[in-house]
């Protein structure tokens, strides 16, 4: 043989065996990937039988699952008790408050009764305006008023007296209509600006910063009526009871030439004047 025939004997075992061995590997791939498909199927979602817990998984979740809710039973259970037991020292609490309120009001003059049957006698309507929650001093002086309604219509209206109050924006602590009732304006804890310019025996000024203001409802050309009387003996004897009261005064007495009230008043009928 020559040279040329056995080099192209050997090209061509040279491809053959090429062409085989490209065949197998192919052969190989398809079947590995096959059976990674195949694994994968087995392997993929689970089946709801498969999904179910065993046993000891079962009774080990019951229990959790029982003592969580157990747990939060009892949590509730004294998450109620305890806001039972809130609610009720709240309410201890409130009436406490209120029972020191009425007896502080007795004591200091802020309900300005010191027994049930006094306060029953007044009748509380608290003003907005005449008057000042600072500078308040010892209360030692109780000034006596008179006032009436002097710009038209009923006189004796409390309501409109009031209007001149809030207008000349002016108080008093207390009001006695003509009936007799007491009507509170002001707290005795507050500075009620019911004196003015004016000057105690003792030579004291800025009077309403320890006195004690009350105003009758009564004309120029008239006079106290007997309730009047009656109603401001019991409320300045009220008053004595609650602060060492050294004054008990006229509006005249503390500003002459200036204030000529109370009008037509007899002094006698509630004990005299203390000067």
């Amino acid at each position: 043989m020559s040279l040329g025939v056995i080099l192209f004997l050997a090209l061509w075992g040279f491809f053959g065996w090429l062409l085989v061995h490209n065949a197998r590997e192919a052969k190989e791939g398809i079947v590995v990937e096959g059976q990674a498909e195949n694994k994968s199927s087995q392997t993929g979602p689970a089946t709801a039988e498969e999904n179910q817990p065993t046993a000891e998984e079962a009774e080990a979740g019951s229990v959790a699952k029982e003592a969580a809710v157990k747990g939060e039973g009892n949590s509730q259970e004294e998450m109620t008790q305890k806001g039972e037991k809130e609610n009720s020292k709240g309410s201890e609490k409130e009436n406490k408050a209120e029972e020191n309120e009425e007896e502080n009001e007795k004591q200091d003059g802020s309900g300005d009764f010191k027994n049930a049957d006094q306060k029953k006698e007044v009748s509380p309507g608290l003003i907005s305006w005449g008057h000042a929650t600072g500078g308040r001093k010892a209360v030692d002086t109780v000034i006596v008023h008179s006032v009436y309604n002097s710009l038209g219509g009923e006189e004796y209206s409390l309501s409109k007296i009031l209007d001149i109050f809030k207008r000349y924006d002016v108080s008093a602590h207390y009001i006695i209509a003509r009936e007799g009732k007491v009507h509170q304006l002001v707290s005795e804890k507050h500075v009620s600006w019911h004196a003015g310019a004016g000057k105690m025996p003792d030579g004291r000024t800025n009077i309403n910063s320890f006195s004690i203001g009350i105003e009758l409802i009564n004309a120029e050309d008239d006079k106290p009526t007997g309730a009047q009387y009656s109603a401001l003996k019991n409320l300045i004897s009220g008053i004595k009871s609650r602060h060492k009261i050294k004054y008990v005064l006229g509006h005249d007495d503390i500003a002459p030439g200036r204030k000529t009230d109370p009008w037509n008043f007899d002094w006698s009928k509630i004990g005299g004047k203390e000067d």
